[in-house]
């Protein structure tokens, strides 16, 4: 992954991304911090409630009968 990122470095033409953690995903992201934020505060949003979402099955994993 460090080899990626060093690709990516000479692709992006800025010799700091060769300097990312190889082991994090958003190494590999040429997107403005900005927007991250922007995109994971989206998806904290979005993801709010998901636990009390219907759910057609029982605890036991199978569909619920009356």
């Amino acid at each position: 992954m460090e080899i990626a990122l060093a690709r990516l470095a000479e692709i992006a033409g800025d010799s700091s991304i060769a300097s990312r953690d190889p082991l994090s995903s958003l190494s590999f992201s040429c997107l403005a911090p900005e927007v991250v934020k922007s995109q994971s505060d989206s998806l904290v949003s979005y993801g709010k409630g998901h636990r009390q979402a219907f759910l057609p099955l029982g605890p036991d994993g199978r569909p619920i009968r009356k």
